[in-house]
């Protein structure tokens, strides 16, 4: 089911939206669908992706659906927000549908998105109209750009850098042109540790593409990613339930779809490294990475299952890949590039006032060390600590 709501974008009706509000993602129109899996959506905003997310983390009264489809004055697509509302600190919050699984949040975008700061403006208004009472809207790990479109929130005024950055890398047609840039001797050491694995027996390398194997071969790629994260001292939640359930859905229907990669570093029947992504027609995104500890670290597997999957991306047709949010020396020596991600807050109510201008001084302090040491002392408004502790295991756990 859903709420139409209607406002005008301008006093001479230009650049009108109207909006609808759907409180389940199975009651969103099809057209959407179809959008996503072109160039209009980041691979976190595709079907399976969603379907999947509603499914797993909106299924009590905590976390609240509220997915808000704008068009224009003609009907014409413009904006799909897959958003939720939820309680964090007594304040009523609208945030995309995240949980930490998603390493970018954006709208989907159709013809009639908007492509200039006052459009987009007044595009958040008629948004902000539609959206049940809230005490907070709040944007995070916002993309500039969607495929090769400008992201209408990036254009915002009062939007500030985030504290996180996606790393992307984008491949030439000749595969062995991305090889050369990287230095010499990472070249070499990834030539060397492939060998050594070939030569044990059963050694393989597969791109997993039986779901009934790949929720087989996740229980393995499970353990071996909490012990590494619980190894270096590293709180560890992704085996939470609702995680646990959003990821086998994933797996279960994205496999199949082509949204979901799983690439997978075996002996035998022993899984040594796998590497999990969400892709589009466009991109991939590395979203999890397990490998086994010590025991294999001859094979240095975890950097061998990331260079196996990008060499089979780049056959796939793969020309976007990103390694996901988190800063690690690893992502350097396969040349990656660094995104800023943005961020954005409106207060809803009076009582949302204060978080709002704490979350938009602390993206203005990210530039200034004097202010950074100035927010750093506020305290009681915006983020809880508990919001931080899980954004910052998240980027950890990538």
């Amino acid at each position: 089911m859903s709420d139409s709501v209607a406002g005008k974008a301008s006093g001479e009706g230009r650049g009108a939206f109207t909006a609808a509000l759907y409180h389940r993602w199975s009651d969103v129109p099809a057209a959407w669908a179809a959008l996503a899996h072109e160039t209009s959506a980041t691979p976190f905003q595709n079907p399976v992706f969603l379907a999947a997310w509603y499914q797993s983390f909106c299924h009590n009264d905590t976390c609240q659906p509220v997915i808000v489809a704008l068009a224009g004055a003609d009907g014409t697509p413009a904006l799909l927000f897959p958003l939720v509302l939820v309680r964090d600190r007594g304040l009523r919050v609208v945030c995309f549908a995240d949980a930490g699984v998603s390493d970018n949040n954006a709208p989907l975008l159709g013809p009639a998105a908007p492509t200039s700061s006052g459009a987009a403006r007044r595009a958040v208004e008629v948004l902000r109209k539609a959206l049940p009472g809230h005490d907070l809207l709040r944007f995070d790990k916002i993309p500039q750009k969607i495929g090769s479109r400008p992201n209408p929130l990036a254009l915002l005024a009062g939007v500030t850098e985030g504290p996180l950055n996606a790393h992307p890398l984008r491949l030439a047609d000749d595969f062995t042109v991305y090889v050369r840039s990287r230095a010499k001797k990472f070249r070499k050491e990834q030539a060397r540790v492939w060998r050594v694995f070939q030569r044990l027996e059963g050694a393989r390398f597969d791109i997993i593409a039986d779901p009934v194997e790949a929720q087989e071969l996740f229980a393995t790629f499970e353990r071996l990613q909490s012990e590494r994260i619980r190894g270096l001292g590293q709180e560890y939640s992704l085996d939470g339930p609702e995680y646990r359930d959003f990821y086998r859905r994933l797996l279960e229907e994205g496999i199949p779809a082509g949204t979901v990669v799983f690439g997978a570093l075996r002996l035998g029947s022993e899984l040594i490294g796998g590497l999990i992504g969400i892709a589009n027609k466009r991109s991939l995104v590395f979203v999890r990475l397990g490998h086994a500890g010590d025991k294999w670290g001859f094979c240095s597997p975890g950097r061998l299952v990331i260079e196996r999957v990008l060499e089979w991306a780049h056959g796939a047709g793969y020309r976007h890949i990103d390694f996901s949010v988190g800063d690690y020396d690893y992502k350097r020596d396969f040349c990656i590039g660094s995104e800023r991600l943005l961020e954005y807050a409106r207060a809803g109510s009076l009582k949302g006032v204060a978080a709002a201008g704490f979350y938009y001084a602390k993206g203005v302090a990210r530039g200034s060390p004097h202010l950074r040491a100035l927010v750093a002392r506020l305290r009681g408004s915006g983020r809880s600590a508990a919001a931080q502790s899980r954004s910052l295991k998240s980027a950890a756990q990538r």
